[in-house]
């Protein structure tokens, strides 16, 4: 995930529970966790802009990527 046209990214990752911040989507949004632990997953603060993903497979090869995001401070009410 990139902000904007930056070419810097923010964060990536190929297997969800490698992420530091696997454990606290686990405690916190057992809901949104993916039931295999080879998808990709982030728990992000963003601030308010543009951002661009680009998904590359494994082994190199561009696919098209799904992107779900949910405000998770809406979800603790």
């Amino acid at each position: 995930m990139h902000r904007g046209s930056s070419q810097t990214p923010l964060a990536e990752n190929d297997n969800w529970k490698a992420d530091p911040r696997s454990e606290a989507l686990q405690r916190d949004y057992p809901d949104l966790v993916p039931a295999n632990d080879k998808e990709s997953a982030l728990m992000l603060t963003l601030t308010p802009g543009r951002y661009t993903m680009h998904g590359t497979n494994v082994d190199g090869a561009e696919w098209v990527l799904l992107l779900e995001a949910y405000d998770v401070d809406s979800l603790k009410q």
